[in-house]
């Protein structure tokens, strides 16, 4: 299942999530299995703690795409996307499908003894409903439902219509170039002779001996350094190449 959230992935937020983290120190103990196995209430109060202080701090803490759309208003996508975030080793993601990752496929066959169960996002589930879910890296769990437990795609209002975007660009560039044979990229015109079968950079790498090979601070691409500054360049009438200080 698809998830969009409204929640910008940057820098602020994961100082949010840090400092959760440090104004909740029980969610160090969310990786206790023990604890999931003779007190999973407990861990179902931790999990609502962490959802009020959300609710209670997110204003100013974290960016949102839709400031219209404030999270204790939408709140379930937003509210998992936080708490997978919590669990998750975020230091190196980029994206929130990057920490999703980090927890897909990781059901832990477990039976909820409460009479009633709610999901990390907030949404109120039936104990047969209810899975465990533990992060490949921190080893942290997470209680989810059956909505929640089938997530796949978690992405920021906006990523998916770039990313749609992104696909009709490449479509048209296949469509309309062929494929260089060395960095196998849709760059050469379909007008070009049948003989061209490399582009322009790779034709370069291969022809120019490897000790006179430069790289124009520019365009980046490979040309002559025997030669006064980069073609490229110098055909679109560029003042200054970075690399050489070559002026007109």
């Amino acid at each position: 299942m698809e998830s969009i959230t409204n929640i910008i992935y940057n820098n602020k937020f994961k100082n949010f999530i840090k400092e959760l983290r440090n104004n909740i120190p029980e969610t160090e103990i969310l990786n206790n299995r023990r604890l999931l196995a003779k007190h999973h209430d407990d861990i179902l109060e931790i999990l609502s703690k962490i959802r009020k202080y959300i609710i209670s701090n997110y204003r100013g803490n974290i960016d949102l795409v839709d400031m219209s759309k404030p999270i204790h208003k939408r709140k379930h996508n937003d509210i998992f996307a936080i708490m997978i975030c919590v669990v998750g080793e975020i230091d190196e993601c980029i994206t929130f499908n990057d920490v999703l990752n980090q927890i897909k496929g990781t059901a832990i066959d477990f039976i909820f003894t409460t009479e009633t169960c709610k999901c990390s996002c907030g949404h109120l589930t039936s104990p047969e409903h209810s899975f465990v879910l533990e992060n490949k890296i921190t080893k942290k769990l997470l209680v989810v439902g059956n909505v929640c437990v089938d997530k796949y795609d978690l992405l920021t209002k906006g990523q998916k219509k770039k990313i749609k975007e992104d696909i009709q660009k490449k479509k048209k560039q296949i469509e309309e170039n062929k494929q260089c044979i060395d960095c196998e990229k849709y760059i050469i015109p379909k007008n070009e002779p049948t003989r061209i079968i490399r582009c322009l950079p790779c034709y370069r790498v291969r022809n120019i001996p490897k000790e006179k090979i430069g790289i124009c601070g520019i365009c980046e691409n490979v040309y002559d350094n025997t030669y006064p500054t980069c073609v490229d360049c110098v055909g679109k009438r560029v003042k200054k190449c970075l690399v050489i200080n070559y002026v007109e």
